[in-house]
């Protein structure tokens, strides 16, 4: 299984989203957070299997959240740059993600 390595602005991003769960209703952040860890996991261990998108990019769902994960693996790692809200306007995890040079 590969690492996952959670770039700057995906941590923050996934710690607004705690916080605005965890006000919406108490516990509610912390179930989103293990969703997510569920979902690094998988990541992690089948990275081909989520859509490709355009730059090199993959993007995964999560299952019960409207957010999607953005990465880019090798062989040994996982690197997240995004943990993105779906409602939010794509051009704004397309632009995001545009200008960046691969990691890996």
């Amino acid at each position: 299984m590969r690492s996952i390595a959670v770039q700057p602005e995906a941590i923050k991003e996934t710690d607004d989203a705690f916080g605005w769960h965890e006000e919406k209703e108490p516990g509610l952040g912390f179930r989103f957070l293990h969703d997510l860890e569920t979902a690094y996991a998988a990541i992690a261990r089948w990275p081909e299997t989520y859509q490709p998108i355009p730059g090199g990019f993959r993007r995964a769902l999560m299952g019960k959240y409207p957010y999607a994960v953005f990465f880019e693996f090798d062989q040994n790692l996982v690197v997240v740059h995004s943990v993105f809200h779906c409602s939010r306007n794509p051009e704004e995890w397309q632009s995001r993600l545009t200008p960046l040079k691969k990691i890996l």
